[in-house]
Parts: structure tokens; sequence; C-alpha cells
């Protein structure tokens, strides 16, 4: 979705990319030549797609002249849609007509960027945002934010958001995502908890960046066990106190969060009553998740009783049941051989 942020500028000038970053983006030299050398060359396929794009591709076609709001809307109906490159090879038509593009219609090329990891055309739009004079909105910084951490470049991220003289919800949400998409769970935490510092309303999005990487840091510490109790009590009470103190009901993804979160710690029955207990039904990841924390732990008990509730989520998906069926051999195979080590 296109970012609900205003289009306020911010002073990002001192950004400081490294080297070749600042090279690249310096250098870009924003022809049409270069928007089609660079763009996209295949379509995604246009089964099931959604009727309001459709609608919306319909009306686009039938216009006689188009200005910079009818290819905004056109890329922004692709993008929202999910036909990401469509909506990229869109824009290089729009630049092809020589439409000068605005923050909004760079806000969803970004978002298609980052969401196929097209870096380097989306160094190209940094580029051309800072040409056009519109890359210090916030809209814009925040798609950049989102673009370079899903990408792998969390420092030039962390220098974008740094640098914001005003900073929204999907600001602190894009870069702690960004720390958790490149597994940097201790920097995703202590800025969350600079966020709370700072009297930030969190929603359930950062939530979910939260527990997740709270389980991912008790995984890492197998056998470290106060640094995992750390990070187990501190999942745990950023659950709870999503809905006692900010009343913000937790989601699915939440709650299979903390059943990550238990699971990785070895506490699998808890985790187990907290699936049977959730104030959503679990689903199949919720169950999943505690599945695999069985295999990790090798408790084949539970494992089966785990596999019976998946099983009748989806039985009559015969690949999951045989996939389920193996998993358990395996895990009665490595029970048995570890009971003949024993011995």
């Amino acid at each position: 979705m296109l970012s609900s942020s205003p289009m306020v500028p911010i002073k990002v000038s001192s950004y400081k990319p490294n080297s070749s970053t600042k090279r690249f983006i310096c250098r870009q030299q924003w022809t049409t030549q270069g928007v089609r050398h660079n763009a996209p060359q295949r379509y995604f396929p246009l089964e099931h797609f959604d009727s309001k794009a459709s609608d919306s591709e319909q009306a686009f076609g039938d216009l006689l002249v188009r200005n910079v709001v009818t290819w905004t809307a056109m890329i922004a109906a692709y993008v929202q849609n999910g036909f990401l490159v469509k909506g990229l090879k869109t824009f290089a038509e729009m630049v092809s007509s020589e439409t000068k593009p605005n923050a909004a219609t760079l806000v969803s090329v970004l978002l298609a960027c980052a969401s196929l990891e097209y870096l380097t055309f989306g160094m190209l739009i940094h580029g051309l945002g800072a040409k056009l004079g519109v890359d210090l909105y916030i809209s814009l910084t925040n798609s950049l934010i989102a673009l370079y951490g899903k990408c792998g470049n969390v420092e030039i991220a962390r220098a974008l958001f740094d640098q914001m003289e005003v900073r929204t919800l999907v600001s602190w949400n894009a870069m702690i995502a960004s720390y958790e998409q490149n597994n940097a769970g201790e920097d995703a935490i202590q800025l969350f908890r600079k966020m709370q510092l700072e009297n930030i309303d969190f929603d359930s999005v950062t939530m979910v960046s939260v527990i997740s990487e709270c389980a991912g840091l008790g995984a890492l510490s197998v056998g470290k066990w106060i640094c995992t109790q750390r990070f187990v009590e501190e999942g745990r009470k950023h659950f709870e106190s999503m809905s006692k103190d900010y009343f913000i009901l937790p989601e699915i993804e939440h709650c299979t969060s903390m059943v990550d979160l238990l699971g990785h710690d070895g506490k699998l029955r808890e985790a187990y009553g907290f699936t049977e207990n959730m104030p959503i039904e679990p689903d199949v990841d919720a169950w999943g998740a505690l599945l695999s924390a069985c295999r990790i732990h090798g408790n084949l008990e539970l494992a089966e009783c785990v596999a019976h509730r998946l099983c009748q989520l989806s039985p009559r998906n015969v690949e999951d049941v045989t996939r389920l069926r193996k998993l358990l051999d395996e895990m009665e195979v490595k029970r048995i051989c570890g009971q003949s080590l024993i011995r």
C-alpha cells in the first residue's frame, strides 16, 4: 500500500552513504534510455487479476491524455495488487512519455523495488528523487529505508532514519523491520526501547517484528540459559503489554511469534497450551512453529499431537500429510538411535 504518511519535507542533506553508493547515485543519468535499460523485462501473469486494478487498467487505457496523477494511480494500482513488475514497466512507459513523476509516484515504485529486492533500480529512483527535490519527503524516505533494509544495506537505512527531523510510526516500523530482515535482533530491540522512551505509540506491525526478534535471539542463544531467558521474558512481556497497556489486540502473527519464542526455548508444553488457548484460532503456521520446535528438541510424543492438529486443518492435502509422516518417522529413528547409544 501507499504510505499514509504526509508528504512533509525533511532534511537529509547531510546523509552520507558509503563512497560506492554515493558515486552510483550521483552518476545516474535520468534518461528514457536509462529507465528502459534498467526496468525489468518480464510481466507477471494476469490470472486472478484484482477487479479494481483491472477496472483501473481499462479506464487508464481509454484515456486520450494522461498526466502525472493518472500515471501514478495506475502504477499504484498494479503495485498494491501485487503486480510489481508490471507497475515498474508502467513507470518506464511514464518516463518515456516525458511525464515528470512526483513523490507519490516514486513511493509506489520504491515499494515495488523493495518487494522484488531490485536494489540497482531502487538506487536509480533514489537519485531521481534527489534530482527532482522530493527525496526530503517523509513518505519517500520511509520507502527508501524499507528498500535499503530489504536489500541488506541496513547502514544506509539507519543513516536515513537518524537524519529525519520528523519520523512517523511508519519510519520506526521500517527501521525495526530492516534490522529484523538482516538478523540484527539486538539493534531492533534497542530501537524499540528508544521508541518507548520517546513515548512513540507503536502498533501491531511493530510488535510482530519485536516478538519475532526475541524468538530469534533466544534461538541463537541455545546453551546460554541466562541470555535465552532474558529474550524469552522480554518477548513475553511485550506480548502481554500489547493488550494490557496499549489496547492492541494480538493477531495471528503475534501469537505465532510467541509459539516460536516459547518453542525455541524448550518450553514445549507451555507453547502447546498457549496455542490451544490463543485468542485467535491457530492456523497452519502456528502449529507448524510448534512442530518445528518439537523436532529441534526431540519431543516425539508432543510432535505426534501437533501433527494430528495439523492434519485436521488440511486433511485433504496429501503432500503435507506425507511430509508430516516422514518427519515423525525421522524423529522416531533418531530417538531409537539415541537410546541405543545410551545402552
